[in-house]
C-alpha cells in the first residue's frame, strides 16, 4: 500500500507541474484545474463559458490503479478543445505509463470510443486479448 501511496504522490506532482503553465497560457478561458487522488485519481477541469456565467466543467483524466494486479487504467481523458492538437492528451498518458514503469505497473486505455481506440492503435500500442476497447501502452507506443 505504502508504494501505490508513492505512486499517487508522485502521479499528482508530475500532472499537477505539467498542467499548471496551462493556467497562464489560457487565463483568457478561464482554464482551472484541481487534482484528486482517492480510490479513484482524476484531474477535474473548468473553464469559461460563452453561453453562461456558470464555467463548463470536466473530467480531465480518470484512472484507477489496481494495486493487486500492478495496473493502471485510464478510462477517462478529455482535453478542451481551445486545448487540443498540442499533444497535451500524449504527453499526460506519457507521464502515466513513466511513472507506471518506474513503480512496476503496466498501463491500460480502457472503454474507449472507437476513434480514440484506432488513433492509439495507429501510435503502436497492443490490443489485449479477449477486450474490444482495452490497449495497452508500452515502450513502443508512440506518444509525442
Amino acid at each position: 500500500m505504502c508504494e501505490t501511496k508513492d505512486l499517487l504522490k508522485r502521479l499528482e506532482e508530475k500532472l499537477f507541474d505539467y498542467l499548471y503553465p496551462y493556467k497562464k497560457m489560457y487565463s483568457s478561458e478561464l482554464f482551472e484545474f484541481d487534482v484528486s487522488s482517492s480510490e479513484i485519481f482524476e484531474i477535474f477541469g473548468t473553464y469559461k463559458n460563452f453561453y453562461s456565467s456558470e464555467p463548463n466543467e470536466c473530467i480531465i483524466l480518470r484512472m484507477s490503479i489496481n494495486e493487486e494486479n500492478k495496473q493502471i487504467c485510464i478510462s477517462n481523458i478529455f482535453i478542451p478543445e481551445f486545448m487540443t492538437h498540442q499533444g497535451t492528451g500524449k504527453k499526460i498518458i506519457s507521464i502515466v505509463f513513466q511513472l507506471a514503469e518506474q513503480f512496476g505497473y503496466e498501463l491500460y486505455l480502457i472503454e474507449m470510443v472507437p476513434s480514440f481506440y484506432n488513433k492509439m492503435i495507429k501510435r503502436q500500442a497492443l490490443e489485449v486479448e479477449g477486450y474490444s476497447d482495452v490497449l495497452k501502452i508500452v515502450k513502443e507506443t508512440k506518444l509525442t
